[in-house]
């Protein structure tokens, strides 16, 4: 049928043709629907936001903590943002920091930078507490100390922090649904019994708890060299799944669920220009770098064996210029901050009497030892045979220290007899071993006795009896023969 045409010669739908959907009231009410829910899920995560932001400003957490002093973020230069890892397990309210990352962007190149600041670095921290491991200057200062060190260090600004401890990691990545990560080799740790590390090598899916596990191990031959490493290889990951979509939609759970465990100074407009920036940066391509770098650290020791990384101060400040894309021509020379003990052949630094030494903790491998490596252990003063050396000067037969007689009886471990020194002494063969003496011997007893009895050997063999004894008795062997004991302590030998 053909379209009828209205007084201006417009075409008009002819009796009968179907109007288009999206020119319907029906179209019309399910867009303004559409908005009003945008808008208030809009206006609810907007809510959610500020509350969250408000929450975990280092203002509000009322720590005791000096606050923060950083320098403003034009939007236009590089920004760095510190992220600290602190383990408060003991209910410590100033722990060490367990883990230093700084995060650096550039809003131009829209590239991004990972450094991972190894804890143990010896440095001067300022305040005049001297030079010490660097994570203890949170211990000293909270995150206002971590932050002027870390700048004095490495001569860059860094402009924002968040912290958190090791329930508040467990609960980041529950939030986000887990992280995958491909495990290089099978970690194992026994820590202590809460905190023990156990995985698989492999690519798989980590939750909270095995996350925090993948980023805490460093009982390997490489330590924390290879453990700050693999901390960089997580932040890769983490910032790979945060940029994606399916986070925005976790956003409300993931607020509410690591709201008690962070401490920042971001505030709401920082964490939006952060948030635009990060959603430009590729998130697999960031760049990673250890400080101090490894040809610019010596590995030394401090009070009470503990080991430090004594960096060349002028070579990892010229490094990280280098890395940042900085001019290096700006990086100088500080002979006040360069530890001396980096030129010394070995490098010993002193102990600092302005800051509590680190509480050594025990061995769990040895504290949660399988109870059957312990049922032979003896109870008589006895030391298992481990390899040690007796404190008498003898030598045990088979690794097995005689225990040291308290009445003139000496008791020898297993596999071996020594008599005792002098006359009037009692042999106590060792249970569940023998002696076996070269056949048709004949068994002299300990010189110095009066009046004593000798017992024959079973095996015909024969016995001289002591030059005289005072009713102590020497029992030989029950085998073919004896064997002459020596006046002086000995211990027979396999």
């Amino acid at each position: 049928m053909m379209s009828r045409r209205d007084k201006h010669g417009r075409s008009r739908v002819g009796s009968g043709q179907r109007v288009r959907f999206w020119k319907t009231k029906q179209f019309k009410w399910s867009m303004i629907t559409m908005l009003v829910l945008l808008v208030s899920t809009l206006g609810i995560y907007a809510y959610l936001f500020g509350n969250f932001v408000s929450n975990i400003q280092q203002e509000n957490k009322d720590n005791g903590d000096a606050l923060v002093q950083v320098e403003e973020w034009s939007g236009k230069d590089r920004v760095n943002i510190l992220l600290l890892g602190v383990d408060n397990r003991d209910n410590d309210t100033h722990p060490r920091a367990d883990t230093m990352l700084i995060v650096s962007i550039d809003p131009v190149t829209k590239k991004a930078n990972a450094m991972s600041v190894m804890r143990d670095t010896w440095y001067k921290i300022p305040d005049g507490y001297d030079f010490e491991k660097i994570n203890a200057a949170h211990a000293l200062g909270g995150p206002d100390l971590t932050i002027r060190t870390l700048k004095d260090m490495l001569q860059i600004p860094i402009h924002y922090y968040a912290k958190t401890d090791f329930q508040g990691f467990i609960k980041i990545i529950d939030a986000l649904g887990g992280i995958t990560i491909d495990v290089e080799k099978p970690l194992h740790y026994l820590d202590d019994g809460v905190y023990d590390i156990h995985l698989n090598a492999g690519v798989q899916k980590l939750d909270g708890t095995h996350a925090l596990m993948y980023v805490r191990f460093r009982n390997d031959a490489l330590g924390d060299f290879a453990r700050t490493e693999r901390q960089r290889k997580f932040l890769a990951s983490l910032a790979d799944e945060m940029s994606s979509a399916s986070t925005i939609l976790k956003l409300p759970s993931l607020l509410n669920a690591i709201e008690p465990y962070i401490e920042t100074n971001m505030t709401m407009s920082n964490m939006i220009k952060l948030g635009r920036l990060a959603l430009e940066v590729d998130g697999s391509d960031i760049e990673t770098l250890q400080i101090p770098p490894r040809d610019a650290l010596r590995e030394g020791y401090a009070g009470g064996g503990q080991a430090v990384l004594i960096p060349n101060v002028y070579e990892t400040r010229r490094q990280v210029y280098e890395f940042l894309g900085m001019d290096t021509s700006l990086v100088k020379e500080d002979k006040a901050v360069q530890p001396q003990e980096y030129y010394a052949k070995e490098p010993v630094v002193p102990v600092n009497p302005k800051v509590d030494p680190v509480k050594p903790k025990p061995d769990p491998e040895k504290a949660q030892k399988p109870a059957e490596d312990k049922k032979d252990q003896p109870t008589d003063g006895t030391k298992p045979a481990d390899g040690t050396k007796p404190t008498d000067g003898t030598k045990p037969s088979t690794g097995t220290t005689p225990g040291q007689p308290t009445d003139g009886t000496t008791t020898p471990g297993t596999g071996g007899t020594t008599p005792p020194a002098g006359g009037g002494g009692q042999t106590t063969p060792p249970t569940g071993g023998t002696t076996t003496p070269p056949t048709g011997g004949t068994t002299t007893p300990p010189s110095g006795g009066t009046g004593g009895t000798t017992t024959p050997p079973a095996g015909g063999g024969t016995t001289t009896p002591p030059a005289g004894g005072s009713g102590d008795t020497t029992t030989p062997p029950a085998s073919g023969g004896t064997t002459p004991p020596p006046a002086t302590p000995t211990t027979t030998q396999p």
